[in-house]
């Protein structure tokens, strides 16, 4: 199974994200339909600047809990014993909880790396099961016409929240003072991360509320916002509030600094410290690489070939001059010259057939993944451009170009970018890395822009119009935009499944992204 998230990453960059799930061998093929006026070609844009433009990043799929289940006993029940939980449950914080015991008792090399592991394994669980617990809100909120029933959901979330970050506070009163200063800091990076996370989703959450809240006072909402539902609404916000103020406090408490106003230096090393601490958490998450050039050995192959087949040449015209003028005369020796002339212009064009004819067969690079020092499979990519004639047909009907894009590719085709890749995942390998089912990999794929506005107008153009209230002529400003086309194809055991995404930019940046259909 296949699933496809993207978003805009920065004012340049896309951002896909690519969950490979339950499988071991995954096709991509991705198509990207570039406006002629961009000057996007073979003769100006390399295979090398494409791969300068994309960074590809391979992890592995955060195992699913919600917030009670990473806290629970196999009994269902949270059972503190001596400050720590049971050791013996086979929760997230069961796993943790035998790895700091471990940690404690033998704090050898091999259980130190397992319990930095489990700290950044609970960390990020916590943050996908919030994910998908203000998700869960956010639906709830407009399945009740923007008012979730008054502290319904919000109420459980805080109390949810709490649970998960006191069991966690709980384990690090056990563990201080049995182990060393810097494998405590592993143990308080996890919980800043969390705290910091948590009160991110209770920001997010209370500003969902309340422009939903902004809104409903408007227009034709009026006589809603009149009614109950505001004080429902207003019961909502003070419970946020109420959640955000007490992660302020607990944040304190445990000795953590807090944003201030008017502290430009002392707030920016806080943003920078969030920073390092989420790429700390997810560390583990994400495969460890080893990419080098694919398809080496069959290119030396082909290249010896080229250069055997124009050898045979030459050696013929050789032997054929010398057989009818005999050695050391005029005609043998300018046959011999012009003979390796054409040899090396022989070589260079059966050379340049066979990169040609080997490019859509063969990769250009190849990826080793692993995890914990074990190889759990591989990742090969490559690059060509294409033209329209070998765009296979269902493709070209998915670009479903409009009638005005049509009368500009008749006379300036549009460049299409092709770009391939193949995962061979070993399973068996993957899963036996963690305690956890690691349902398979993420690749977030980042394409970066900046390439492609070299040749673009201006970002903006001044238009005369008439003002609709009178005769007044006056200029407007309109952005001078461009579309880029994705197509993706993903192929799994002869399932086939599609995906088309359209850019909308300028010269100033990414404008805009929209999924649209590709069935």
């Amino acid at each position: 199974m296949v699933k496809v998230r993207t978003r805009i990453h920065d004012k340049f960059s896309l951002e896909f994200k690519i969950w490979y799930e339950k499988k071991e061998q995954f096709r991509q093929e991705c198509w990207i339909f570039v406006p002629a006026s961009l000057d996007i070609n073979a003769l100006t844009y390399s295979r090398e600047q494409f791969y300068s433009d994309i960074t590809s990043y391979y992890r592995a799929i955060t195992p699913v809990y919600t917030l009670p289940q990473m806290v629970a006993t196999d009994s269902g029940d949270l059972s503190l014993q001596s400050g720590c939980v049971n050791p013996q449950c086979s929760s997230p914080l069961g796993f943790l909880t035998n790895a700091l015991l471990m940690v404690v008792e033998s704090p050898s090399k091999a259980s130190i790396t397992e319990y930095e592991y489990q700290i950044k394994m609970f960390c990020a669980i916590f943050k996908s099961a919030c994910r998908e617990r203000y998700a869960q809100l956010k639906v709830l909120y407009n399945s009740h016409q923007n008012s979730l029933v008054a502290g319904s959901g919000i109420d459980d979330f805080g109390k949810e929240v709490f649970a998960v970050l006191e069991s966690y506070g709980a384990l690090g009163n056990f563990l201080k003072g049995k182990i060393d200063d810097k494998l405590y800091d592993y143990y308080t990076f996890g919980e800043e991360f969390m705290i910091n996370l948590a009160q991110m989703y209770a920001h997010k959450l209370n500003g969902f509320v309340t422009e939903s809240q902004s809104l409903n006072d408007s227009g034709a909402n009026r006589e809603i916002a009149e009614s109950s539902e505001v004080e429902k609404n207003g019961e909502n916000t003070h419970l946020l509030k109420k959640m955000i103020l007490r992660l302020g406090s607990y944040k304190k408490e445990r000795g953590y600094g807090l944003l201030e106003e008017n502290q430009d230096t002392h707030n920016a090393n806080l943003l920078y410290r969030w920073s390092v601490l989420k790429k700390y958490v997810e560390s583990d998450l994400f495969l460890s690489v080893d990419k080098r050039k694919s398809g080496v050995i069959a290119e030396q192959v082909y290249y010896s070939i080229a250069a055997g087949l124009s050898m045979v040449f030459a050696t013929a015209v050789a032997f054929t001059f010398q057989q009818k003028y005999g050695n050391f005369t005029m005609p043998l020796f300018v046959a011999l010259v012009v003979s390796y002339m054409l040899k090396d212009r022989i070589k260079e064009l059966i050379r340049s057939a066979f990169a040609s004819n080997r490019k859509l067969k063969y990769f250009d690079n190849k990826t080793i993944l692993g995890v914990k020092d074990t190889v759990i499979g591989n990742s090969r990519e490559g690059f060509d451009f294409l033209p329209q004639t070998k765009v296979p047909e269902h493709i070209l009907e998915i670009r479903n170009r409009s009638i005005i894009v049509d009368v500009e590719n008749r006379m300036n085709q549009e460049s299409i970018l092709f770009y391939r890749n193949l995962i061979v995942l070993d399973r068996k390998k993957l899963e036996s890395t963690s305690e956890y089912e690691i349902d398979g990999i993420n690749k977030i794929l980042l394409f970066n822009f900046s390439s492609f506005i070299k040749k673009m107008d201006n970002p903006q153009v001044l238009y005369p119009f008439v003002k609709p209230a009178g005769s007044q002529i006056d200029t407007v400003s309109v952005n001078k935009i461009y579309y880029i086309n994705f197509i993706f194809q993903f192929t799994c055991k002869g399932e086939v499944s599609y995906y088309r995404y359209r850019v909308t930019m300028n010269r100033d940046g990414i404008l805009g992204l929209e999924e649209l259909a590709a069935e």
